[in-house]
């Protein structure tokens, strides 16, 4: 900062000073001051330390005389580079209202030292959204110009000398430039209007508030209303149509969408309204510093209070259940340094260097991560706690990182990026050279900004078409043809219809409050949606009138699901927002408890029995004690990586990770697991072995007395990252081919000929070749359902498997194979209530009734059940469950002797011993995958390619069969092929010539009937059958087809954990005992995984999806959920938003726009397992159908441990488009 002095004649300077203010706050921050004459420079105002928005920078001497002087320059900070910057966020409270989150979020910034709501750094959000004019834009500068002139009138115009600009910083930083250019008047009358325009970058537009008139007098200032023009006020009108109301010292005043809904802030709290009706407030309470003491939710009892202990800085929290969070700071910087949990365990600990820029960041008692900062404030360098990997990140002058180095082992591996003026990623280039490019409209119209194309593994996808709202109407695939064209309103952006080439479009209708109403789907089915008066979902029904109704209380948290068939689930919340208990229909109740960190340390289930949970100070989970009794626990690194689990019995988990935190080993005492990658993270190979007694020792080759086989995957890839080939080491290599799309179309095992697959114009899988001859047809009806799988061997029927389905619900109403027809009917809530089958087909009739809990009972014969929903006598067996919930016998109802299970403390069954005395026993990897089955003395073991078996071999570790999943078996040296229906059911098995060598028939439930050929390796919608128990291995649990139930809960938390595909089995398949779904939907989503868009393509998004598909991103269900099945978990887990006192990362995304791109993601954007993002538009996919009896998964997720790891473990493999190999639907 230079600035001249010049003192009145026969004085000299005495003292002087400069300092600083934000725009909006009151606080002055001194740079320098001193006595005596000043120096050059007289001070540094450094914008890297500083939040963006603009500043007036004040110079002020005095002479010796007592007389005082000032200067006042106005700048403003934009950009990123602010490296040692530390910013976090707590959500402290939020509501939802008419789909807009009415939020709390309590932010941070170590920059700022201005005090804000919460004291110095600290603010509400919404405070941080501020606008800021500097110096009056009507002041000094200002000439006016003759434009045009007609026979002696001239159309006037303003230009200026002096910068006169208004600058919008969004939360988090981000920032639009207006400039003041006023529209002129004429020679006559010297005046003109208010006008501001965007610099580049900039999307919104801008309207200054109050009285927009301008005078002119001649003398380089503006006028309006008598005065220099200095609006306060202003108009933010965003380019997907949401408005926001701006003042300069409030901030933010209101939020509206673009149906009139919003939120007003003022300093008394968040207010919200639906139109023109006030709906719920969160109410402020300030001390005489206008610091927030008390906050007070919409709900009794939502009470947060705040305390300031030392002056000017925020000491503690207290959240509404009473527990007190702790800060406290850098004596020498002022920084927040420690944030403590109610039991004074460090949640984090920070320091910083001379600069103010942060140095370390540790979590819990852990050793910290460092960071240094080179002096040119380019480059950082990041050294994590282990001290293993280090990582540099390189940035440009507006602070966009430009390099990422991870360094390791001796080992480099890096990632570039290159960007646009304004910040636009242009171009991201992985460590093996792969470069993603994204090309954006640069012209000088609205439609800058405007993302144009984006190419990724040599395929560029285009966006065209957009809309005022910067929505595109058609999006084109890499071949040129169109994917989907968008319809939405040109005013309020709402979805009106999406549609396919070839098909009939999805059309969305609204309520005028934007809320949608109601969506048809290309089969003309219709789902129907009301409200409450908050703009809460009460009902959907369809055209039928059957309805699930909700009721929710003024956060908008779900209080109670009825489903169609009067059924209500009810759920309780604690006052901070944490589920307490979910009553079922039978008024069974499950109940929660939680720690002082809001950490659940109880689940209780409706017998009384709890688990109880324990952690570390990272917060994760590190003792639990089920309700048996026994104790299971895990240790972490220092990066908080799971590394070993011991359960009951000092069974023990092991898991190794690189410097990348990629697992490179696990083992438990029956098998080893090593892994390999590359430097794009690929992995290249999975070597599976005996245990090999330490976890540091790798496979070696296996004995035929050893435990497992020792078999090697290798991987290799195409360049543009697509899976090439699977060798093994003693089984063969698959090889993998793909279309101009990306799309998988071919497979060929061991020099055999090929597997092929086609699509249709809709990206469905049309037709399915094997190498035998025969091809499967695929047919869909106009919503997208499957409606028929039929084979052919050279024109000649082999097995057809067509389908009808009701026109109201969309449910199958019949299915025709070989046999005849088979015939279906369902309960309201979609569960099936009774299947006829034809006589040929070898099976009995089936009938069903269900509990208000939809627990089963069958053939006119009641089943009894216990308050957990655990099976009690069917009539024929009688049933005894432990404490777990895990089946511990079943006992014929007439006498005799039981079959017992026996489980582990992660439920998986190890072993069962049968009546006769004959046992079998299981056993598994790390990971869970079941690796060996000993029926009697007989074992067979498993290797696997992902979660798929790859080969059977021997007790001597003999290769006795391989396949290619859900495809083919071979063995001895001969081929067999599988044939499947419409649920990835294997129905036949057919030989080399395509001879038909055996059939199978199941009933509903996948019960097998009596003259099926032996079970194949793949069965009951790709199920593995054992025949020695008549239970189905589904991989999470085992299922029994008798009585259309699991053995054990099922590991995600819901109010009945165990009827197998929510009693509907017709229409569903529960791919993995975990999860529900339809084998079409699951089946297209991974043929067609490989049309990536690279994560890019919710940069399209907008409001235009927003209302339709809300249901997606928590406010209305629709039936693009694949098919909707009316479960309220979705809307409780969506709806509750409290959260404990924790950093919450949500940035822009609690705007609308925001939860449009979540929408967008969710309905058009389905994720393969690397992490790309495919592009998949509603079209079929929104059915409009809503079924299903209620089925809760809690919000509460019990800490994981078995599953938790698996998934960790399981998502380094990066395998793309082969889920259909293994089973339906597994990625």
């Amino acid at each position: 900062i230079l600035a001249s002095f010049t003192p009145p004649a026969g004085t000299t300077i005495a003292s002087w000073f400069v300092a600083y203010r934000r725009a909006g706050t009151t606080t002055d921050v001194l740079l320098a001051n001193a006595t005596g004459a000043p120096p050059t420079p007289l001070a540094t105002f450094d914008p890297t330390r500083l939040p963006n928005g603009m500043y007036a920078i004040t110079v002020s001497a005095t002479s010796n005389n007592g007389g005082t002087e000032a200067a006042t320059v106005y700048v403003t900070v934009d950009g990123s580079l602010k490296p040692g910057r530390y910013v976090t966020k707590y959500l402290d409270l939020a509501a939802t209202v008419a789909g807009l989150p009415m939020q709390v979020v309590r932010s941070y910034d170590s920059f700022d030292k201005s005090v804000g709501d919460f004291g110095v750094g600290w603010r509400v959000e919404l405070a941080t959204f501020r606008v800021a004019s500097g110096r009056p834009l009507g002041l000094g500068g200002w000439t006016q110009y003759n434009a045009q002139c007609f026979i002696g009138l001239c159309l006037t115009a303003f230009r200026t000398s002096v910068a006169h600009a208004v600058t919008v910083t969004w939360p988090g930083g981000r920032q639009e430039i207006f400039d003041f250019t006023p529209d002129g008047g004429t020679n006559i009358f010297w005046t003109g209007s208010a006008k501001f325009t965007g610099r580049p970058g900039t999307t919104s537009n801008l309207q200054a508030l109050g009285n927009t008139g301008l005078d002119y007098f001649a003398d380089g200032n503006l006028y309006s209303g008598g005065a220099v023009y200095d609006p306060q006020q202003f108009r933010l009108t965003t380019k997907d149509g949401r408005v926001f109301v701006l003042d300069r010292t409030l901030g933010l005043v209101s939020e509206r969408d673009a149906f009139g809904n919003g939120l007003n802030i003022d300093s008394a709290g968040v207010h919200s309204f639906i139109g023109s009706t006030p709906g719920p407030s969160i109410t402020f309470h300030r001390d005489g510093g206008g610091r927030l003491v008390e906050i007070d939710g919409p709900l009794a009892g939502q009470r947060l209070l705040y305390g300031y202990p030392l002056t000017n800085a925020l000491g503690t929290f207290t959240d509404a259940m009473g527990r007190m969070y702790t800060y406290s700071y850098d004596p020498a910087t002022g920084n927040l340094r420690l944030a403590a949990d109610p039991s004074g365990v460090p949640i984090q600990t920070l320091t910083y260097d001379a600069n103010g820029r942060l140095a370390s960041i540790a979590n819990g008692n852990q050793p910290p991560t460092t960071i240094t900062t080179s002096s040119d404030l380019r480059q950082q360098t990041i050294l994590d706690p282990n001290g293993r990997l280090t990582t540099v990140l390189v940035s440009n002058d507006r602070g966009d990182i430009v390099e990422r180095d991870d360094i390791f082992d001796g080992t480099t591996i890096r990632n570039t990026f290159a960007y646009d003026a304004v910040g636009h990623l242009l171009s991201a280039t992985d460590p093996l050279g792969n470069t993603t490019t994204i090309e954006y409209d640069e012209s000088a119209t609205a439609a800058n900004g405007n993302l144009l194309s984006v190419t990724a593994n040599g395929r560029t996808w285009r966006f065209e078409n957009y809309n005022v709202l910067g929505e595109p109407g058609l999006i084109r695939r890499p071949d040129g043809t169109v994917l989907v064209t968008l319809i939405a309103d040109p005013v309020t952006g709402a979805l009106q219809s999406t549609q396919a080439p070839g098909e009939p479009a999805t059309n969305f209708t609204y309520w005028p409050m934007g809320r949608l109403r109601s969506v048809t789907d290309p089969g003309g089915r219709t789902v129907n949606y009301t409200y409450d008066a908050n703009g809460n979902p009460a009902s959907a029904s369809d055209s039928a009138g059957r309805s699930v109704s909700f009721v929710a209380d003024a956060t908008g948290a779900v209080r109670s699901v009825t489903d169609q068939s009067g059924h209500a689930t009810t759920f309780d919340y604690n006052a901070d927002g944490t589920l307490a208990g979910v009553t079922n229909a039978n008024t069974r109740q499950w109940k929660y408890f939680y720690d002082n960190a809001q950490r659940l340390y109880e689940a209780r289930d409706p017998l009384g029995h709890s688990a109880f949970y324990e952690y570390n100070d990272l917060g994760l989970l590190a003792k639990r004690t089920d309700r048996t009794g026994a104790v299971t626990t895990y240790t972490y690194d220092v990066d908080g990586l799971l590394t070993r689990v011991v359960r009951p019995g000092s069974d023990a988990l092991n898991f190794r990770f690189d410097a990348l935190g990629r697992l490179i080993a696990a083992d438990n005492s029956s098998s080893h697991v090593d892994r390999g990658y590359d430097a794009g993270n690929r992995l290249l190979s999975e070597t599976t072995c005996a245990n090999t007694g330490s976890i540091a020792t790798p496979c070696g080759p296996a004995s035929p007395s050893a435990a497992q086989p020792t078999v090697r995957l290798s991987y290799d890839y195409f360049a543009d990252d697509r899976l090439r080939s699977v060798t093994s080491s003693d089984a063969g290599a698959l090889q993998y081919g793909y279309d101009a799309l990306g799309r998988l179309s071919s497979i060929q095992y061991d020099g055999q000929a090929a597997f092929g697959f086609a699509y249709d114009a809709l990206g469905r899988l049309a037709t399915l070749t094997r190498p035998n001859g025969i091809s499967d047809t695929f047919a869909y009806d106009a919503a997208g359902a499957l409606v028929g799988r039929d084979a052919a061997l050279g024109g000649s029927p082999v097995a057809r498997f067509d389908y009808a389905l009701d026109p109201v619900t969309g449910r199958r109403s019949s299915l025709t194979d070989n046999d005849g027809t088979h015939s279906y009917a369902y309960d309201a809530d979609g569960s099936l209530r009774s299947a006829t089958h034809p006589a040929a087909s070898g099976l009995a009739n089936e009938s069903y009734a269900y509990d208000a809990a939809g627990n089963r009972s069958s053939g006119g014969v009641t089943s009894t059940y216990d308050a957990a929903n655990r099976l009690v006598s069917d009539g024929a067996f009688s049933y005894v469950f432990d404490d777990n919930g895990d089946l511990a016998t079943k006992t014929p109802s007439g006498g005799g002797s039981p079959t017992r299970y026996a489980w582990n403390a992660d439920h998986q069954l190890v072993g069962i011993t049968y009546p006769d005395g004959t046992a079998s026993s299981y056993r598994y990897d790390p990971f869970g995958r079941r690796i060996a089955v000993n029926d009697n003395g007989h074992e067979t073991r498993f290797t696997y390619d992902a979660l798929g078996v790859h080969a059977d071999y021997d007790d001597h570790n003999v290769l006795a069969a391989s396949y290619v999943g859900g495809l083919e078996q071979l063995a001895a040296g001969q081929a067999t092929f599988y044939l499947s229906d419409a649920q990835g059911t294997v129905r036949a098995l057919t030989d080399a010539s395509g001879s038909v060598t055996g059939s199978y028939a199941y009933d509903s439930f996948g019960k097998p009937a009596a003259g099926n050929a032996a079970p194949s390796r793949s069965t009951f919608t790709g199920y593995q059958y054992d025949q020695a128990s008549g239970l189905y291995y589904a991989g999470a649990r085992y299922y029994d087809p008798s009585t259309g139930r699991f053995l054990s809960e099922d590991p995600l938390p819901s109010v009945n954990r165990y009827p197998y595909a929510a009693n509907d089995p017709v229409d569903n398949v529960d791919v993995l005992g975990m999860g529900v779904g339809e084998y079409a939907e699951l089946l297209s989503a991974d043929l067609n995984n490989a049309q990536c868009v690279a994560g890019f393509a919710d940069a399209i998004a907008g409001p235009s999806l927003a209302a339709a598909s809300d249901a997606l991103s928590g406010s209305v269900p629709t039936s693009a959920e694949h098919r909707w099945r009316a479960r309220p978990e979705r809307r409780a887990m969506r709806a509750r938003r409290g959260r404990r006192a924790q950093p919450a990362d949500r940035g822009d995304r609690q705007d609308r726009r925001g939860r449009a791109r979540e929408a967008w993601r969710q309905a058009t954007v389905l994720p393969d397992e690397s992490g790309c993002a495919l592009c998949r538009p509603a079209r079929g996919r929104h059915r409009a159908r809503i079924q299903g009896r209620v089925r809760v998964a809690h919000r509460i997720r019990e800490p994981a441990g078995r599953e938790g790891c698996r998934a960790h473990s399981l998502g380094s493999g990066r395998r793309r488009g082969l889920a259909l190999l293994q089973k339906p639907g597994h990625g």
